[in-house]
């Protein structure tokens, strides 16, 4: 999956960085974060390592929908659980690639 630099959500268009490695919670110690977006600054991160090895392709295009649905959620105000959000984000991911879905215009 093609990550972009960019992601316009609503009105917002989120900064998109692929960053090296995972990072531990600061509130939860021993628990780390592929992924992460903040709202405020507009940012969506996706870690390509996680425990000194590179992660799959399959990890990546995960956490990067993951994050994704959060600011859908945040913009909308759905109100999406964590766990709500990662199960969204694993099942349109699997119906997209085993249906290999393309919403582009003339596809």
């Amino acid at each position: 999956m093609h990550v972009p630099k960019s992601i316009k959500v609503g009105a917002s268009n989120f900064k998109v960085r692929l960053v090296p490695d995972e990072w531990e919670d600061q509130k939860d110690k021993g628990s780390f974060f592929l992924g992460q977006m903040r709202y405020g600054n507009q940012e969506i991160d996706v870690a390509l390592r996680s425990e000194g090895k590179a992660l799959p392709e399959a990890s990546i295009a995960d956490t990067f929908l993951h994050e994704v649905i959060h600011a859908v959620s945040r913009t909308y105000g759905i109100g999406l659980t964590e766990n709500q959000t990662g199960g969204l984000a694993g099942g349109l991911l699997q119906v997209i690639r085993d249906n290999s879905l393309d919403f582009r215009k003339g596809k």
